[in-house]
């Protein structure tokens, strides 16, 4: 593996150096000039660049900033090249700001993260032990020119780090998450305040997860094992945050012992996983009877299948907003156009179609077909 060597920037050709990183990894219209850089690298703030041999390949960008009446050290803008990514380098970058900010008389570094992307979540509370201060709607704007978010609000954590601090060198392996490696945010409530969602999937600790109450989640998606119905109603009874059953829903079956035990008080319905429209429409009854909160949870489907969940999520009995995304989040050329896109941000139109089949493109559903069956009917004549 090729060395990694960072330094510490103090020209302006290596400030064009990391704004041609930045500038790669997030694109031109969110990059600093080199000439801003150059100033706060300059009076107060730190800059560094990272070179694997003699190639740039990832640059860290803060500035000294007030916040909550303290000078902080805050840290804008991190980039490293795709292609050397998961070899440590960013957290070379944090570990150096770090000491330098220390030695420049700083108590803290601060600053935002998305919290949709989870592993930003860990690397900033688990790897770094960077702790949250505050959570700001909309910082940045909308983000329109982003391929996973776009249309979508940019919600921000604020992360402050203590230079102080002794960095941990990774999560212990528990065989479960960390309580601090929770927050995942899927909306801000009328008052402002973010409403968090858990998707644990295989924690087994009760005792652990009766701790969360504290966390005023939404929900915590599948806590337990798929087939853990029973344990999922104790766990249920012992807490006051609702439980969202997601992979134990197979069927309408499976719902109506969950709702029979009090499992659950939300539902996560998946139509590929239950089968279909059919069993569908019997689950949402079921809810509605119940008083369950329930809401659409989409499989990386095409665009039939993203038509299919928007129309189904229409039903008065949908209490909560899925997660279909648009086309663009997974595919540069869907098989249906138009594909499915924002009206606004976060908002998907139900289309008045009957059948999703004047959408699909023949030829591009052509291009991904592997195999085909044909079935063939005969029509008898009676009489």
């Amino acid at each position: 593996m090729t060395q990694i060597t960072i330094e510490r920037v103090d020209n302006i050709e290596q400030c064009h150096a990391c704004r041609a990183i930045v500038e790669q990894v997030w694109g031109a219209e969110d990059t600093c000039s080199a000439a801003q850089m150059f100033v706060h690298a300059t009076y107060g703030g730190v800059l560094l660049l990272a070179h694997a041999g003699r190639q740039p390949v990832g640059s860290l960008f803060s500035f000294p900033s007030l916040y909550r009446g303290e000078w902080v050290l805050w840290s804008h803008e991190t980039a490293v090249l795709p292609e050397f990514l998961h070899q440590g380098i960013g957290y070379q970058l944090k570990l150096m700001q770090r000491q330098i900010a220390a030695e420049m008389g700083y108590q803290s570094i601060a600053w935002t993260f998305d919290p949709l992307v989870s592993r930003n979540a860990h690397f900033n509370m688990n790897k770094l032990g960077a702790s949250i201060a505050e959570y700001k709607v909309n910082v940045y704007g909308t983000m329109e020119n982003d391929l996973v978010e776009q249309g979508l609000p940019s919600d921000r954590w604020i992360a402050v780090w203590p230079v102080a601090t002794v960095v941990s060198q990774g999560p212990t392996d528990l065989g479960m998450r960390a309580l601090e490696q929770i927050p995942i945010v899927l909306n801000v409530d009328e008052a402002g305040e973010p409403r968090l969602n858990e998707n644990s999937n295989r924690i087994s600790d009760i005792d652990h997860i009766k701790k969360w109450d504290v966390l005023n989640l939404m929900m915590i998606e599948q806590p337990l094992a798929s087939d853990d119905i029973v344990d999922h109603a104790h766990l249920q009874a012992a807490i006051r945050t609702p439980i969202c059953l997601d992979e134990s829903i197979r069927s309408a079956e499976d719902l109506r012992k969950a709702v029979r035990l009090g499992s659950c008080k939300v539902v996560n319905l998946k139509v590929g996983r239950v089968g279909g429209f059919g069993e569908s429409l019997v689950i949402h009854k079921l809810c509605q009877e119940a008083g369950l909160d329930l809401w659409c949870g989409g499989m990386e489907e095409t665009g039939i299948g993203r038509l299919h969940n928007i129309a189904l999520t229409a039903l008065p009995g949908f209490t909560l907003p899925g997660d279909t995304a648009p086309s663009t989040r997974y595919f540069e050329e869907d098989i249906i156009d138009p594909p499915v896109a924002f009206t606004k941000p976060g908002i998907l139109k139900v289309e008045p179609l009957a059948g999703v089949a004047s959408r699909v493109q023949a030829d591009r559903l052509k291009k991904c077909v592997l195999d085909k069956l044909v079935i063939e009917t005969k029509v008898g004549v009676v009489g």
